[in-house]
């Protein structure tokens, strides 16, 4: 995992994901056997699947495509959006 994170914040990145994939998989498995007694297992999937719907419009909107791009090609990209963002939020405070 630690690849798709920039050089710059690799480790504290890799350590917010591992946490954060431990603790979500710690409530899943601590939540489902008593979901699983209350509500019938398609539901349960079902329930799962749409709090997922918001990561697909979350991808295909915010995300770029990579695909081909080394390491250093995508981080710059995020530093141009970046530059960019700051350039506009300047011009707008000074109106």
């Amino acid at each position: 995992m630690n690849e798709i994170f920039p050089t710059k914040v690799r480790g504290r990145a890799v350590a917010i994901a591992t946490i954060t994939i431990w603790v979500c998989q710690a409530f899943l498995n601590q939540f489902f056997p008593m979901l699983r007694e209350i509500i019938p297992v398609g539901a349960i999937f079902i329930f799962f699947a749409l709090i997922l719907v918001p990561q697909i419009f979350f991808v295909l909107k915010v995300m770029p495509e990579t695909k081909g791009m080394s390491l250093e090609e995508i981080e710059q990209h995020w530093k141009a959006q970046s530059n960019e963002e700051e350039q506009s939020e300047l011009g707008s405070a000074k109106a």
